[in-house]
């Protein structure tokens, strides 16, 4: 198989796992009107084709058009997560990821 015929497989598959969690978790709890994407992934034009002809009619686009940097969010998460482990408090949601117990998510090494 060419390398890019792998690769759009393997983006597909990527947009497919984020459907179908939405159609699981989501979609059967909260009416969407519109998604948006944050992160490094918004920067993938084929992962940025896929996800919007997955999820018609529901538009899907970067978190740009609401007039915030995806980038950004991406990084306030991850510094709210360390921010949890210096303060020593369980940043996990057991009943979500199927962990026995809250517990610290990383560790600081000094």
């Amino acid at each position: 198989m060419p390398f890019a015929d792998l690769m759009a497989t393997a983006t597909f598959f990527t947009a497919a796992s984020i459907h179908r969690s939405f159609k699981e978790f989501i979609f059967p709890r909260f009416a969407v009107d519109e998604i948006f994407v944050s992160g490094g992934g918004r920067h993938n034009r084929t992962l940025m084709t896929f996800l919007p002809t997955l999820f018609h009619p529901t538009p899907v686009g970067p978190l740009e058009e609401l007039g915030m940097n995806g980038d950004a969010k991406e990084a306030l998460a991850f510094a709210l997560l360390a921010d949890a482990t210096i303060q020593g408090v369980a940043a996990n949601v057991p009943s979500a990821t199927g962990a026995q117990r809250p517990a610290l998510l990383g560790k600081i090494i000094l």
